[in-house]
């Protein structure tokens, strides 16, 4: 099987840059118009590994794609080109193709090597995938069309439960709910649909606010509310992952101007994506915004999920160091729940680990909870980092994380998310606001 030149080849096959990927089909499809050659195109997903990681546990789940991905090159022929393009997708690209037949005899192959158990780490696993399958010239002339039609096949093999599904013009008409938003999507920046809305962190230690977290939410003019959940997803799979999160950003930053007129060691906190930590011009852009708005680094925080910077660590790396150095809080949200291993965590350039909700809400209650915010307390202050525990909903829970010795608390009992006046109106009255000496 070929190894492109633009991709790391070994056979874990780590998931790539979008935009290095598009580039990639870019070219394999102009250089078939150049030759009226046939170019096929195929989005695959595991259905079942997100069941691998709950029951096994997510070192079992990276040996199992490792297993997977050669299992899949095995029976692809020398043209071919397999490429991770996600936590659990790939896509599989065929430049030479003689037919429509020649890429179906392709997925029976493959189909046919997964039917075999995998055996990891003593474990005896099987998978299930749905493929979307999408072809020059058959179905589109434009790789961005093409990328997109392999997306609404994939997604009709998944609402049909079939191992593969090819495009067909109807499933345009028939697209689930997520081609809908995403199209919606597409104006919703330049048409300011997006609002912030706040929701203050507190230090258990001096009783005093510290920072909030941006949280995005949209209203469609046509679609009414739609969930970050449906949403940001959506995004990040899209061409909308950098103007939107400079979005965020950018309004952050200029409404933060006007508390830091009363409360000016009120920092704000914005979430980034994994596909934002792989692009090589985001730390510049943030940067400028800092400068637009007359702010200090230390007025933002980037919060990344634990899960987002095990997608390419070094990469990931690379990037939050740049912003660390330039003098950034970094934080790792929803700790607990990824798979980030000690030697990443004491070379991770962050300063504070937000444990997971799912541990705090009921610790009070549920020792094995406490015991969880126990071990990532004390991990955290071993590593010589800050620690905030999200989800805090009763007077009990912040009297435990304080004898806990946890640092900062963030949740429905402290205060929800807000709009900006209400912040405003909050940190004048809230008693967090008064500093305990």
């Amino acid at each position: 099987m070929e190894k492109d030149p633009g991709f790391d080849s070994d056979k874990s096959l780590p998931a790539v840059n979008r935009d290095a990927f598009n580039q990639f089909v870019r070219e394999k499809l102009q250089a078939c118009k150049q030759t009226s050659g046939i170019f096929g195109l195929i989005k695959l997903k595991i259905m079942s590994l997100r069941n691998v990681n709950t029951a096994f546990g997510y070192q079992t789940g990276d040996r199992l794609l490792a297993e997977f991905a050669h299992r899949v090159e095995e029976v692809l022929s020398t043209t071919d080109i397999i490429i991770k393009t996600g936590d659990s997708e790939y896509s599989i690209c065929f430049p030479s193709l003689m037919n429509e037949g020649h890429i179906i005899l392709a997925v029976n192959k493959i189909l046919t090597s997964l039917e075999n158990k995998f055996s990891i780490d003593g474990e005896a696993i099987f998978i299930n995938i749905a493929m979307g399958i999408a072809i020059f010239p058959n179905h589109a002339n434009d790789h961005d069309i093409l990328l997109r039609k392999a997306d609404i096949a994939l997604g009709e093999a998944i609402k049909e439960k079939k191992n593969y599904t090819i495009f067909q013009e109807r499933m345009i008409k028939e697209a689930p709910f997520n081609i809908i938003v995403e199209k919606e999507l597409k104006t919703a920046i330049a048409n300011n649909e997006f609002v912030l809305k706040y929701q203050p962190k507190v230090n258990l230690q001096n009783r005093s606010v510290l920072g909030v977290e941006a949280l995005t939410r949209w209203t469609s003019p046509s679609l009414g509310f739609v969930s970050p959940e449906v949403f940001i997803p959506i995004i990040e799979k899209s061409n909308l992952i950098i103007p939107f999160t400079m979005w965020t950003i950018n309004q952050g930053l200029k409404q933060a101007r006007e508390w830091r007129l009363t409360h000016k060691d009120v920092s704000v906190a914005v979430n980034l994506s994994a596909v934002i930590l792989h692009d090589h011009e985001i730390v510049d852009l943030i940067i400028r915004s800092l400068n637009i708005w007359d702010a200090e680094p230390v007025d933002l925080v980037l919060e990344v999920t634990e899960s987002a910077m095990m997608t390419d660590p070094e990469r990931s790396m690379e990037t939050l160091r740049r912003l660390h150095d330039f003098g950034i809080n970094i934080s790792i949200d929803d700790f607990g729940t990824g798979y980030s291993s000690f030697a990443y965590l004491k070379k991770l350039p962050v300063s504070e680990l937000k444990i997971d909700k799912t541990f705090v809400t009921k610790m009070a209650k549920e020792s094995d909870d406490a015991n969880i915010v126990r071990t990532i307390v004390d991990l955290a202050h071993n590593f010589g980092l800050y620690v905030t525990a999200e989800g805090v909903e009763d007077q009990a829970t912040i009297d435990q994380l304080i004898e806990l010795d946890c640092d900062h608390a963030q949740g429905f009992y402290i205060a929800r998310p807000m709009p900006l006046e209400d912040l405003l109106n909050w940190l004048g009255e809230s008693h967090w606001s008064r500093k305990v000496a």
